[in-house]
């Protein structure tokens, strides 16, 4: 029915979030082992902020730790957090729409309207049911990296975005379909964030299914009565 896509995306932040932190901890000992040592690679500095050492820091943190990464759905402009990630919609537009109403992409919903309500028996069972229609839609959505530290959020930025490929095969499962990843720096207009406030953003634009229910029901014929009435020969 309806895609929450906003649900889904914060979601998966968070899911990679506690990936990460679980695989540090796992590789304590030799953190040469873990995954973002491994996706790292080669890549060991931006000018004197190593990179590993500040990598494992940042997605290690405890929960009451002040710099442990927040997420959240839009920006609160009440929250001091650092660094910090937000959802924000950037476009919702139709795309190419099924023949009709859409009819079939989705099952009609079925109300029972009376009987025991028992899987048992469903003898007496009467049914309501409501067609359903489906539309498409073309949509980007902007996650939006903080941070008072211009090194942290390219490091975050680099992260989420890796961890986004890692993740397309589980999104395109959940409805976003012909997904694609770019990025930008972020202007935002003043007084909306804090001064000395970096910002970056990693956009996805992808398609996806939006169903709703006719708002009539109709009634399920359940039998058919045939009557015959007797033809005689003359």
């Amino acid at each position: 029915m309806i895609f929450v896509k906003e649900i889904i995306l914060k979601e998966a932040v968070d899911i990679f979030l506690k990936f990460l932190d679980t695989d540090i901890n796992a590789n304590i000992s030799d953190p040469t082992k873990t995954y973002l040592a491994i996706i790292i690679g080669e890549q060991k500095k931006i000018g004197n902020y190593d990179f590993l050492t500040q990598v494992l820091s940042v997605f290690s943190k405890q929960k009451d730790d002040p710099r442990k990464i927040f997420v959240d759905y839009m920006y609160n402009m009440k929250s001091e957090k650092r660094p910090s990630i937000y959802v924000s919609l950037a476009a919702d537009s139709p795309a190419q729409n099924p023949m009709s109403m859409g009819q079939g992409y989705s099952d009609n919903v079925f109300i029972q309207t009376a009987g025991s309500n028992t899987p048992s028996d469903t003898t007496d069972d009467t049914y309501n049911t409501a067609e359903t229609y489906t539309r498409r839609f073309s949509s980007a959505i902007n996650l939006v990296i903080i941070s008072d530290n211009s090194n942290e959020v390219i490091l975050i930025y680099e992260i989420l975005r890796a961890g986004f490929i890692s993740l397309l095969p589980h999104l395109s499962i959940s409805g976003f379909e012909n997904l694609k990843l770019s990025g930008q720096d972020l202007i935002i207009q003043q007084g909306e964030v804090p001064a000395n406030t970096f910002k970056r953003v990693i956009q996805l634009s992808f398609e996806y299914m939006f169903s709703a229910i006719d708002l009539t029901q109709k009634p399920v014929i359940r039998d058919f009565i045939i009557e015959l009435n007797q033809i005689l020969d003359k």
